[in-house]
């Protein structure tokens, strides 16, 4: 069996722990987060988490756009839209020393947006002389931890993993 980036399902149930979706960063207008990142350009996946909170927020009520580096990906993004209160949505994105992420609420919108994680992953292709049995990922995310007021501050961790198969 070998191990490649093909391997990674985005449709499978991977969500942050709970006590992360508890937590929200919201603000009545608009929400930026400024991330540094390696100065050489490079393709990231955004993972965005959403778990709507307030109970009294209904479909279509908190609406809003989603930036990248000031380029729409996202317009008119409804957390409730698919009949849950949890949804989460992924962006594909160059970038180089930098990611903005900007969320802004959209025209005629009760509530402003609202952020319970995130994680930012690099991707790299793979180089044709490298062993296609070995391969490594390196990842960057963050979540908003508080403890059940909107006092947050982001956790960032950084670490690379190898996978490894042993011929028996």
């Amino acid at each position: 069996m070998s191990y490649n980036v093909s391997n990674f399902d985005l449709k499978s149930n991977m969500t942050p722990p709970l006590r992360v979706l508890q937590t929200a960063l919201t603000h009545p207008e608009r929400l930026e987060i400024h991330s540094s990142l390696d100065t050489e350009d490079y393709e990231y996946r955004v993972f965005l988490y959403f778990l709507e909170l307030n109970s009294t927020v209904k479909e279509g009520k908190r609406v809003f756009d989603i930036y990248v580096n000031s380029e729409i990906q996202r317009e008119k993004f409804d957390i409730l839209a698919r009949g849950s209160k949890y949804t989460y949505t992924v962006l594909n994105v160059s970038a180089n020393g930098l990611l903005n992420l900007t969320l802004v609420k959209a025209s005629g919108a009760e509530f402003g947006p609202l952020l319970n994680a995130y994680e930012i992953l690099q991707m790299r292709s793979w180089i044709e002389e490298t062993n296609q049995k070995d391969g490594s990922v390196s990842v960057l995310f963050s979540s908003f931890s508080g403890w059940g007021y909107f006092t947050w501050g982001p956790i960032w961790t950084n670490f690379s993993l190898r996978i490894s198969r042993r011929e028996s």
